[in-house]
């Protein structure tokens, strides 16, 4: 079956201290003496304690803003934003192909495919070539872009890469995800925005698929063995993500966490049937941190412990949520404990949409 023989993560520059961003947000809503109080609690309710921008604009400490001001009516159009995004995404994503590439021992030239993600950034020509132009890969290498799907979109790479290679054995498959949610930062009061404001961040991540007839060394490998993806209708309106002349706008409803939670144990059930396996048969957990509160909805419905969602929970405290990245980092703390067993995911995205995936690892 298909296999994940490495994952490689990078973050930009910028680490931004869970306490200063609340700060720097309480000057930046300097004229709202409610947000002023409600800012900081807040910001220590996410279980986040550090996340990272590719710019230096959230950090009182650096000088040189690259997009946002003290003005609050500052708002930065789509042009300037995705200026950013292509100065900022390449370097990013090459440093984690480089390093996953020299982590599973390939050479670039025996790639075969390429799939690149991200929601928050989009050109043509795109990050695809202008990875294949950076790194020198093979020109006549098979190209897919998957934009604009949120969160759960690392899960949806990962099935793209398991079609392929279940129909092409010989198959050597990069997949890389670049999301810049800093870049989409907007300077809005209302409760959905600020929420957005005090989880999202900066990431990457490479991973290598291969077919059935590629040999690797890989003592930690990830063999894929199913998906399965469920859309629930009454939260479309809840978590969703659209393009506006001021940039992108994210819609992030509280009641997100209630949503999941009286929906996502039917689906586990149904995704275990198709996998055929039962809950009793998983090892290790796997979960999007899309926040704090989600995760903890996740454990109570699931009847999960502590050390059950505690990759999830490390990934979440350590760099917040990176969009259809932050699944990668997840996987990747899991592949570096090499536990014997199925591995259960789930990520959860705009529609409202859950993908699941079941995984092992020998």
């Amino acid at each position: 079956m298909p296999t994940i023989t490495g994952i490689s993560t990078s973050t930009p520059i910028f680490g931004l201290e869970q306490k200063k961003v609340a700060a720097f947000m309480q000057g930046f809503f300097k004229h709202n003496s409610e947000l002023q109080r409600r800012i900081p609690i807040l910001y220590d309710r996410t279980g986040i304690d550090k996340r990272y921008s590719c710019i230096p604009d959230f950090l009182k400490e650096h000088v040189g803003a690259e997009l946002f001001s003290d003005d609050i009516a500052m708002h930065p159009n789509v042009d300037k934003r995705m200026e950013l995004y292509t100065k900022h995404s390449l370097p990013l994503a090459t440093e984690s192909i480089i390093k996953v590439l020299n982590k599973t021992n390939t050479h670039k030239h025996d790639l075969t495919h390429l799939i690149t993600i991200s929601c928050t950034g989009m050109s043509a020509p795109g990050l695809d070539l202008q990875i294949i132009e950076a790194l020198q890969l093979p020109l006549h290498i098979q190209r897919t872009s998957i934009n604009f799907m949120g969160c759960y979109a690392g899960v949806h790479g990962l099935k793209q890469a398991y079609q392929i290679a279940k129909a092409d054995p010989d198959a050597k498959i990069m997949l890389v995800s670049v999301e810049l949610c800093s870049l989409h930062f907007q300077p809005f009061d209302d409760y959905d925005t600020i929420t957005a404001n005090a989880i999202f961040a900066d990431g990457a991540a490479a991973t290598i698929i291969v077919g059935d007839n590629i040999k690797h060394s890989s003592g930690n490998a990830l063999s894929i063995h199913n998906f399965y993806s469920e859309v629930y209708n009454k939260g479309k309106q809840d978590m969703a993500w659209h393009i506006s002349s001021k940039g992108f706008i994210m819609t992030l409803s509280s009641y997100i966490p209630m949503l999941i939670g009286e929906s996502i144990a039917p689906l586990l059930n149904r995704a275990f049937q198709h996998a055929g396996i039962t809950q009793k048969d998983i090892q290790t957990w796997a979960f999007h941190p899309g926040g704090k509160k989600i995760i903890t909805t996740i454990q109570q419905s699931l009847n999960l412990d502590e050390n059950d969602v505690r990759f999830s929970n490390e990934v979440l405290k350590d760099y917040g949520n990176m969009s259809s990245a932050t699944i990668f980092f997840v996987l990747e703390k899991i592949m570096q404990q090499s536990q014997p067993g199925y591995i259960f995911g789930a990520a959860f995205g705009p529609g409202l949409t859950m993908e699941t995936f079941t995984f092992s690892q020998q």
